[in-house]
């Protein structure tokens, strides 16, 4: 199976779910926190191939299937796979929280 980039977009756009999350751990972590960058898409476990494919095509990544069930996952953890792989989203995702935490911020002063 070949992946073109622009269905594999879509189907992310459509199926993944890009996240951040903060764990805290002062045993874990030297600060006692951390921050986590995730990508998910889950699938029916009749589409392990397809799942494995995006995983070999991004270089990334990998294949899980949950114990017990026919849900399978495909799983991206880490700023640096993300940031390379996804760099586009990011852009996207940096402008909506400066438009959504920074601009009003600066329409104080500018008011």
């Amino acid at each position: 199976m070949v992946l073109d980039p622009q269905w594999l977009s879509g189907f992310i756009e459509a199926e993944g779910c890009f996240y951040v999350c903060k764990e805290n751990s002062s045993t874990k972590y030297k600060l006692g926190t951390t921050v986590r960058a995730k990508l998910y898409i889950t699938q029916h476990s009749r589409d392990a191939y397809l799942l494995k494919n995006i995983a070999k095509f991004l270089g990334c990544g990998k294949y899980y299937l949950r114990k017990g069930s026919l849900i399978a996952d495909f799983q991206v953890t880490g700023f640096k796979n993300i940031y390379e792989k996804f760099y586009l989203y990011w852009i996207i995702i940096l402008l909506l929280v400066i438009n959504k935490k920074i601009i009003p911020i600066l329409n104080q002063f500018w008011s």
